[in-house]
């Protein structure tokens, strides 16, 4: 048996009446609906129709990263299972920190000498052209130019906080030198420059400690000769005064 619904009383009528008339005009200020499109299926009901949003596409491209070159958009890329950005218009490589080091795992013999090393890198061709100074594609400050390896005499642009830029063939010419031994080079070279820094370093500390000792002893000695002049100071007036005023 279906409830039975309570009967309206004048009471009931008149607060209906009032919520009618307050809520009466309160949504005719709010805007229409944002187009958002043709809608993709017809609907059956007599709800209003919201369609859905579209979906964007997937791209290849990431946004903002712009070849430095030729400032073309870069595609994102796998080399060696390392995603990269190439640029499809000059063909120049953007690696973020690390990815470098990812792609060539090969880290070269452990000796090797400078002759057979230049050598070696006179067969690598490496596009030359007039010197630009580029702008990192994730900041916008100039890159600095720098020979990579220190004899590699591959110069590379590079943004110590975001990467480097690599023109066409000059990834090659990276692997060249690495496989004939160029880190190991630039491992000794380092190593020299940290032991000559080192001795020049105790060569300064030695230095200033004597520089304070002296300075210390002059002190002393300055403060020793200063007691004997405020004696022999005294002693004068003394004896001024008995001229004057002793009979």
């Amino acid at each position: 048996m279906a409830p039975r619904r309570p009967r309206a009383t004048a009471e009931s009528k008149a607060r209906a009446a009032r919520i009618a008339a307050a809520l009466e005009g309160l949504l005719d200020d709010l805007p229409p609906p944002p187009d958002l499109g043709e809608p993709s299926a017809p609907t059956t009901s007599n709800a209003p129709y919201r369609p859905m949003p579209r979906a964007p596409r997937p791209s290849g491209r990431r946004r903002g990263v712009d070849c430095p070159a030729c400032h073309d958009p870069m595609e994102l890329d796998f080399e060696r299972g390392v995603e990269i950005h190439r640029c499809i218009g000059c063909a120049g490589l953007w690696l973020d920190p690390g990815e470098l080091d990812s792609l060539v795992d090969d880290p070269g013999p452990r000796d090797a000498d400078l002759p057979t090393l230049r050598a070696g890198m006179k067969e690598v061709q490496v596009r030359s052209g007039p010197v630009q100074y580029r702008k990192c594609p994730r900041c916008e400050d100039v890159m600095l130019r720098r020979n990579f390896g220190t004899h590699s005499g591959v110069i590379v642009d590079e943004c110590r906080a975001h990467g480097l830029y690599l023109d066409p063939g000059e990834f090659e010419a990276i692997e060249q030198f690495i496989k004939l031994g160029g880190l190991a080079l630039e491992r000794s070279r380092e190593l020299r420059n940290a032991k000559r820094d080192a001795h020049q370093a105790k060569i300064d500390a030695d230095y200033y400690q004597r520089l304070a000792s002296s300075r210390t002893q002059y002190g002393h000695h300055r403060q020793h000769t200063s007691s004997w002049g405020n004696l022999f100071t005294w002693l004068d007036g003394l004896f001024v005064f008995l001229l004057l005023f002793v009979p």
